[in-house]
């Protein structure tokens, strides 16, 4: 099944699930008129009308988590922490990707004719305190920073992907961490903290994070890194905020670190700034390791 097949497959489902969805309701408006013809009461039709939408809220959230992306999908939680698994068919590298968002089945589409792959993705997170190293001032009125990636990585680690590869045929080929904005940030110090990815992918990495570079100069990874892939977006550093001007050389010392240590490093400017074309920079940094 070529890309255009995979990505039809997903739409059709999308509207057959939506189709389904038009159906019960006009079934619950059927409901609330009988009902409403047998009482000639205004006020008991409203009653079953509500009655009537907490059973599809019911129902539609029972099936949510499931059958979200068309098929049946294995659900994970540790602690606030949540990861949805797709698994490889075989024996494959596995990407940990954190801090997913809603458009999952986009991405999907995107790497329909990418490597065979697993992929767990990961959402729940408390963005400042789970993905911050060490405690940060907030960028201008935000949040501050508690640092709390220290603790948020074992529920990785000793959790989620532990019952994620529970799941798959065989062992792993090799693992990558990857992630989008802070959560590109975490996969990156990640690395000095655990042997068990090899590869990492930062896209629009919040690399000028304060201390970070210093973090990499004096930390030794408990294993070299196969490769490494960094993007940013060419308008990330027109910036207001004095921290988020320095992003674009921030992210190039990161990529001249890892490149002095002999590890290969893309670095890759795409176009827009940092809330445009998440998915497709996603993608792209996955498709990349899955390459390399």
């Amino acid at each position: 099944m070529d890309v255009s097949d995979r990505r039809m497959q997903v739409q059709l489902t999308q509207e057959a699930k939506i189709a389904s969805d038009f159906l019960y309701i006009r079934a619950i408006f059927a409901v609330v008129g009988f009902v409403s013809a047998l009482t000639a009461s205004a006020q008991g039709a409203v009653f079953v009308c509500r009655v009537a939408f907490l059973c599809y809220m019911c129902y539609h959230s029972g099936s949510a988590g499931k059958e979200r992306w068309g098929r049946k999908v294995p659900l994970i939680s540790a602690k606030h922490l949540r990861a949805a698994v797709f698994p490889a068919a075989a024996a494959a590298p596995a990407i940990c990707l954190c801090g997913a968002g809603e458009d999952v089945e986009s991405l999907r589409a995107a790497l329909a004719d990418a490597p065979p792959h697993t992929l767990v993705c990961v959402s729940g997170f408390d963005w400042e305190r789970d993905l911050s190293p060490w405690s940060a001032p907030p960028l201008g009125r935000g949040r501050p920073f508690p640092g709390g990636a220290g603790e948020c990585l074992p529920l990785l680690t000793e959790n989620i992907l532990p019952k994620a590869e529970a799941l798959l045929p065989a062992p792993p080929v090799w693992r990558a961490i990857a992630g989008y904005s802070l959560a590109g940030l975490f996969a990156l110090w990640s690395l000095g903290q655990t042997d068990i990815f090899s590869r990492a992918a930062s896209m629009s990495g919040s690399l000028w994070y304060p201390g970070f570079l210093d973090y990499l100069a004096a930390r030794t990874p408990p294993r070299r890194p196969d490769c490494i892939y960094l993007s940013l977006g060419d308008r990330e550093a027109r910036a207001r905020d004095p921290a988020l001007k320095t992003v674009r050389r921030a992210t190039e010392a990161v990529a001249a670190h890892f490149r002095a240590h002999g590890i290969p490093t893309a670095l890759e400017f795409p176009p827009g700034n940092h809330f445009e074309n998440v998915t497709e920079r996603t993608a792209a940094g996955i498709r990349w390791l899955l390459e390399h």
